[in-house]
C-alpha cells in the first residue's frame, strides 16, 4: 500500500480550496467540532466569505454545498447560523480507514508529509554541571515525542544534545569539585569563596571518585574538569535512557573551538561587515528589529562569548545539511530567542529558518498541595526522583499534557493511582481491554482471516463516533508537528479511550451474530493498533494485561 501524501483533512481542505477556487492564502477552520454538534467536521469557510463579499451567509452556502457535495468524502453537508457548514464523512470512506487500520497494522498511519527539509532538533541541551530536573524531563519528553511524530510522518530528523562544555561555568563546577575534594582530605578551605560554586552531595560524590582515581591526589584545574564534566553527563546519558530519550548526536562546544569552526564562522562575520571592533572587543552589529542591541562576539582577551560560539553551531548545523532547526529552550532563554534569529541572517538563513519553542516551569504536588522534595542535588527536585516514585510512563505522559507555553503542575499521588481517574492508567487500561476482548474471541469464536468483514454492520452511534476518531487520528499526529506540541495527542489517546470504555460498558462483541461479531472484531482490533502506535508515540508502553 502506497504512503498517502495527505492526511484525512488535508485533502477535504485542498479540495475545498479546489472546489471554490480560493486563493492559497485564505485560511479558514476544519476540524472536529464540540461533542453536542450533530456532524464530524465543520468548517467557518462561508462565514468568512460572506463577511468578504458582504453577502448573506446562507444564500452563498447554498452554491458552496452544491459545489462541496462533488468531493467524494460526504454523505450530508449542512449549514449551520451564523456561517458553519457541518460534514458527516461517509461510511464508505470510514470503512476504508478502518481496513487501512488493520493491514498497516504496527506502522499506521504509513504517511509521508515531509517536504524535502530535514529537521535537526536541539533538546534537553543541560549544561554539564548537575543532574536533570524535572524542568529538563519536561524537555526531554517534548523533543523527543515530536521526534517521533516527525518520523512517523515521513520527515528526516537529528536529535541532538549541545553540551556547552566551555566557559565560567565549567571553571566553577571545576572549583566545586576541587573544593569538595579538599574537604574529603581535611584540608583547610575556610580562604575559599563558595558564593558562585556548586553545591549538592552530587558534587561531593565526584570529588570522592576523582580521589579514587588519582590515588588520592587533587590533580590540575583543567583535569578536574574534564573529570567532572564526564561523571556529569555519564549521569545525563542513564537518566535520559532510563526516561526513553535516546540522542542521535551529542555536540560537544569545546569541538566546534577546537575544529576551529567558531574561528572560522567568526572571521567571516568579520570580513563580510556583520562585525566591528569596540574597546578592543569584536561586536555583532544588530540593524534589524528582531534584537535590540548590538552583542560581543569577541572579548577583549580574545575569548569568544557564548552568542559568537552559538552563531557557529548554528551555522554548523546548516553546514550538515539540516534546512530546518527546531530549539527546545526553557522560558528563562527567552530574551536569548531573538539575538540567534537576528544572527540567521548573517550567516545566510532566514531567521524563520530557526523555530524556538519555549516551554514553561514544572511544579509538583501531592494530593493537591503543592511540594519540594527532598534532593541530592540542592534545591531542585530531579527527574530521576520523579521517575523512581511515579514510573517513566505516567512521568512522560503527565509532562506531555500541556502546551509547551503553559505552566504544568501535576499530582504525584494521582499520576501513581491505579484507577481511572488516572488518565494514563485509564488509556493503557483500555488497550488492555482490547487485548482482552481479542483473547476471549479466540477462545470462543472461529473468526475466518478470510473472509469479507461487513463493516455496514458498525451502525452504533458510539461505533461511528470511534471509527471517525480513528479516521482523525493522522491528523491530530499532524496538529501536533504544526504547532510543536504532543500534548494534543496526549489529549486524543485519553478522549479516544474514554469512547472505547463507553463502548466497551455498553455492547457486547462477541455476540450471536457471526458477521457482527465479526465487524467488532475488526473494530476492536482497530482500537488496539492506534491506542498502541500512539502511546508508542509518547514512549509510552501498552499492556496486554494490567
Amino acid at each position: 500500500m502506497a504512503q498517502s501524501k495527505k492526511t484525512f483533512v488535508q485533502e477535504i481542505r485542498n479540495n475545498i480550496y479546489e472546489l471554490l477556487e480560493l486563493e492559497n492564502d485564505f485560511e479558514f477552520s476544519l476540524e472536529e467540532p464540540p461533542q453536542n454538534f450533530n456532524a464530524d467536521l465543520s468548517t467557518n469557510v462561508v462565514l468568512l466569505l460572506a463577511k468578504k463579499e458582504k453577502t448573506n451567509p446562507k444564500t452563498l452556502s447554498e452554491g458552496i454545498i452544491k459545489k462541496l457535495e462533488k468531493a467524494p468524502y460526504f454523505s450530508k453537508i449542512e449549514f449551520v447560523p451564523p456561517g458553519f457548514l457541518n460534514f458527516h464523512i461517509s461510511k464508505e470512506l470510514l470503512e476504508s480507514e478502518l481496513e487501512k487500520v488493520l493491514a498497516q497494522g504496527d506502522k499506521y498511519p504509513e504517511i509521508d508529509l515531509y517536504d524535502g527539509n530535514p529537521v535537526l532538533i536541539d533538546f534537553v541541551s543541560s549544561n554539564p554541571t548537575g543532574p536533570l530536573h524535572i524542568g529538563h524531563g519536561r524537555g526531554a519528553v517534548i523533543g523527543d515525542a515530536l521526534a517521533r511524530i516527525y518520523t512517523q510522518l515521513g520527515f528526516k530528523i537529528l536529535k541532538e544534545y549541545y553540551v556547552n562544555d566551555v566557559g565560567v561555568q565549567m571553571n566553577f563546577l571545576a572549583q566545586s569539585v576541587e573544593l569538595q575534594a579538599k574537604i574529603i582530605k581535611s584540608e583547610d578551605v575556610s580562604s575559599i569563596s563558595t558564593e558562585k560554586l556548586y553545591k549538592g552531595t552530587y558534587i561531593a560524590e565526584i570529588a570522592k571518585k576523582l580521589l579514587e582515581e588519582y590515588r588520592d591526589k587533587i590533580p590540575e584545574i583543567s583535569v578536574i574538569k574534564e573529570f567532572a564534566v564526564t561523571e556529569i553527563l555519564k549521569d545525563i546519558r542513564s537518566d535520559l535512557a532510563e526516561f526513553k530519550v535516546e540522542f542521535d548526536s551529542w555536540q560537544y562546544e569545546s569541538e566546534l573551538h577546537n575544529k576551529g569552526i567558531v574561528k572560522k564562522v567568526v572571521e567571516g562575520l568579520h570580513k563580510d561587515g556583520f562585525l566591528f571592533e569596540k574597546d578592543s572587543a569584536l561586536w555583532f552589529k544588530t540593524e534589524d528589529s528582531i534584537d535590540e542591541k548590538d552583542r560581543v562576539i569577541q572579548k577583549q582577551d580574545g575569548r569568544y562569548t557564548y552568542f559568537g560560539a552559538d552563531i557557529a553551531y548554528h551555522w554548523y548545523k546548516f553546514e550538515r545539511g539540516y534546512k530546518k532547526l527546531l530549539n527546545i529552550w526553557g522560558c528563562d532563554h527567552h530574551g536569548y530567542v531573538p539575538r540567534i534569529k537576528s544572527a540567521m541572517l548573517s550567516i545566510g538563513h532566514k531567521p524563520e529558518d530557526v523555530e524556538v519553542l519555549l516551554y514553561q516551569l514544572v511544579s509538583l504536588s501531592r494530593n493537591g498541595e503543592r511540594v519540594r522534595m527532598s534532593t541530592r542535588a540542592g534545591e531542585f527536585v530531579t527527574l530521576r526522583e520523579v521517575r523512581e516514585e511515579i514510573g517513566t510512563d505516567a512521568a512522560r505522559y503527565f509532562l506531555s499534557t500541556k502546551t509547551p507555553g503553559t505552566h504544568l503542575e501535576f499530582d504525584l499521588e494521582l499520576a501513581k493511582k491505579k484507577a481511572n481517574e488516572n488518565p494514563i492508567f485509564y488509556i493503557q487500561y483500555a488497550h488492555t481491554r482490547c487485548c482482552g476482548i481479542l483473547r476471549e474471541a479466540e477462545k470462543t469464536q472461529s473468526i475466518s482471516a478470510v473472509s469479507k468483514i461487513d463493516y455496514s454492520l458498525l451502525k452504533e452511534n458510539l461505533e461511528h463516533q470511534i471509527i471517525k476518531k480513528i479516521t482523525l487520528y493522522p491528523d491530530v499526529l499532524h496538529r501536533c508537528i504544526k504547532n510543536l506540541s504532543p500534548h494534543y495527542l496526549a489529549t486524543y489517546l485519553l478522549d479516544f479511550a474514554g469512547l472505547f470504555h463507553r463502548y466497551y460498558d455498553t455492547h457486547r462483541v462477541v455476540t450471536q451474530d457471526p458477521e457482527q461479531t465479526r465487524a467488532r472484531i475488526a473494530l476492536i482490533k482497530s482500537i488496539k493498533i492506534t491506542l498502541k502506535n500512539g502511546l508508542s508515540l509518547l514512549a509510552i508502553t501498552a499492556p496486554e494485561k494490567m
